[in-house]
């Protein structure tokens, strides 16, 4: 009896740990939260991080235009002078999502901003509006 209740113990555990480190970065986030982490890495200059919060047609986009992931980085944070962004409103409908948010800048000035969001291999991605 004691090794049936070890065996499932054990199979449970490793179950548990299967499930957790096949989970990518960024799935089950909110929209918000992907938006957030975007902005995050690309302020870090931390560009193979920022794939996975941009849509397939913005990435396609980019590629053909032979725009790199460091200038869309520079452009999202306006070259490294965006402090921190500010959710104002998160709207899910289906597999979209729109954000409203304030950019808060380095010098104190703020602008108010919209992005979309679609849903693509289960997270959330900054997709074309």
């Amino acid at each position: 009896m004691k090794k049936l209740i070890l065996f499932f113990l054990v199979m449970t555990i490793l179950t548990a740990c299967g499930k957790e480190s096949s989970k990518k970065e960024n799935e089950s986030e909110s929209p918000s939260d992907s938006l957030t982490s975007l902005f995050e890495h690309a302020s870090n200059n931390e560009y193979s991080n920022m794939e996975q919060y941009i849509s397939t047609n913005i990435l396609n986009a980019m590629e053909s235009n032979g725009y790199g992931m460091n200038a869309y980085a520079a452009d999202i944070t306006d070259n490294g002078s965006i402090e921190s962004i500010e959710v104002l409103s998160e709207e899910i409908k289906g597999e979209g999502a729109t954000i409203k948010y304030k950019e808060i800048y380095t010098d104190g000035s703020e602008k108010d901003n919209i992005v979309s969001l679609t849903k693509e291999d289960k997270n959330w991605k900054v997709s074309p509006q």
